[in-house]
């Protein structure tokens, strides 16, 4: 009878110790004053209930709670262009135009210029502006194009190439020296604006099949690109250089999961209200995290305000 007794005692003992605590739903609440302020002005939350643990989610970039457990990925949103151009001497009309392409191979000869799709002014509005044939010459005159957006002008996985091209056309007068200054690319993404290239040095000529000596091949690129035909090519019926830059992408960022705020650690006392100043007006969505732990487990509860910031 000792025996079975005991056996009994010892199975409640074993059953006891292998049942799981139950971790307890956190139970808390998030109160503001307003659902507007102003921006620059301290919004206080005032924080009720007990938890083992809080984080806050303001709701600004990087700060959402919807990307808390996935990675927030962006793409480029703009890719804008700008220069200025001149001309001087002589007189043919329209030598200089410029195009973009999605499918040039960048291989650097006139078969593969010739080979790509080139698009311009008659497939994009706005467009870049050239220098009219009368434009004064000097650096103060220097005729500004523009600042084009070309995100638009983008295919899917493909890289865009920007090409100026010098165009001479036998019986239309004599051929002009046309100048390319002051290059600017810059993309755009939620981080900011970057430099792609500001120079256009980076830029590379190519000749057709017109130029067979080096000596033809007079046009210049340095701080600034020259374009122009020989003397000796002069009575040719056409003939065409390009200057091309280097391919352009579109960047996709893995920015990561967004990252919270801590209000509340696991020892810490549970705080009465937590502060957030916002410094640019929209609609947020504030999100507040409690989170009650042991070692068997961890569950959370979610409150969410959507607060309006004001200029």
């Amino acid at each position: 009878m000792k025996k079975i007794g005991l056996l009994y005692i010892v199975s409640i003992l074993l059953f006891s110790g292998c049942r799981k605590e139950e971790v307890n739903m956190p139970e808390f609440d998030v109160n503001v004053e307003s659902m507007e302020y102003n921006v620059g002005e301290e919004v206080k939350f005032k924080l009720t209930g007990e938890v083992d643990q809080m984080a806050f989610y303001s709701g600004e970039m990087f700060h959402e709670y919807k990307y808390s457990h996935v990675s927030r990925l962006s793409m480029t949103q703009s890719v804008k262009v700008s220069f200025r151009t001149n001309v001087t001497y002589n007189d043919q009309p329209n030598q200089l135009a410029v195009f973009v392409s999605n499918n040039y191979n960048g291989g650097g000869t006139y078969a593969d210029v010739s080979a790509a799709t080139w698009k311009g002014k008659d497939d994009f509005s706005p467009w870049f502006g050239i220098a009219p044939e009368n434009n004064p010459w000097g650096q103060a005159n220097n005729y500004f194009s523009g600042e084009i957006d070309l995100i638009d002008a983008f295919e899917a996985d493909k890289p865009l190439y920007i090409g100026f091209r010098y165009k001479h056309t036998l019986g239309t007068g004599i051929p002009r020296n046309w100048y390319v200054y002051n290059m600017n690319a810059s993309a755009n993404t939620i981080l900011g604006a970057s430099t792609l290239f500001n120079t256009t040095a980076v830029y590379s000529l190519v000749y057709d099949d017109n130029f067979t000596t080096d000596a033809l091949k007079n046009s210049q690129i340095t701080t600034y690109m020259m374009l122009r035909l020989p003397v000796e090519l002069r009575p040719v019926s056409e003939a065409e250089i390009w200057a091309i830059s280097p391919p352009i992408y579109l960047e996709e960022i893995d920015h990561g999961p967004d990252r919270s705020v801590p209000v509340k650690g696991f020892r810490d006392p549970m705080p009465g209200e937590f502060k957030h100043t916002y410094t640019e007006p929209g609609t947020y969505t504030v999100t507040f995290v409690g989170a009650n732990t042991n070692v068997y487990g961890t569950k959370e509860n979610i409150k969410e305000i959507k607060l309006t910031i004001k200029e």
